[in-house]
């Protein structure tokens, strides 16, 4: 190639040597060309899978910011059930109603129930205990208005509707 346009120039054939070098040049530019679409669907499938890891994760996030409300939600119960109880406004012996509400899940503490009392009584006499279960109560309930009511707008509801949508 190079030897043509050397040729067209000593023989001062600009005609040629114009052709020449315009071949070249649109050689050099097709090359390019087709290097850049290359590599723009290489970055194309690249976003792809990062776009669809990105929306599996914010999904992940969505239902995890959905079971720390829950979790929340059931611990505030049971430490308002505790504090009443320490406090004396709901009796747990005797109190038929709220048996179904006793345990979030099975447990068995193996115990006699004269230890268990006798643990009640030990536990109602320490008047710090309902003091700490009560700051607890305030600390979760910050957690769970935090959570439901201040982040809903701005957090929760962007996360829940983006979760509907699927993969």
């Amino acid at each position: 190639m190079l030897r043509k346009i050397v040729s067209g120039l000593r023989r001062q054939d600009w005609a040629a040597v114009a052709i020449e070098l315009i071949v070249v040049i649109a050689g050099v530019f097709i090359g390019v060309q087709a290097s850049n679409w290359d590599e723009q669907g290489e970055t194309n499938q690249e976003t792809a899978v990062f776009t669809q890891r990105l929306a599996d994760d914010m999904r992940k996030v969505a239902w995890m910011y959905e079971l720390e409300i829950g979790y929340e939600n059931q611990v505030l119960a049971n430490a308002k059930r505790a504090a009443d109880a320490l406090a004396g406004k709901a009796a747990p012996i005797g109190d038929y109603a709220a048996i179904e509400h006793v345990r979030d899940h099975p447990c068995s503490s193996g115990l006699a129930p004269v230890v268990v009392a006798a643990s009640v009584s030990e536990l109602k006499r320490d008047p710090r205990l309902l003091a700490l279960l009560q700051l607890h109560i305030a600390e979760v309930s910050t957690n769970v208005g935090l959570l439901t009511k201040n982040w809903d707008r701005d957090l929760r509801e962007p996360l829940s509707r983006f979760a509907r949508q699927g993969p």
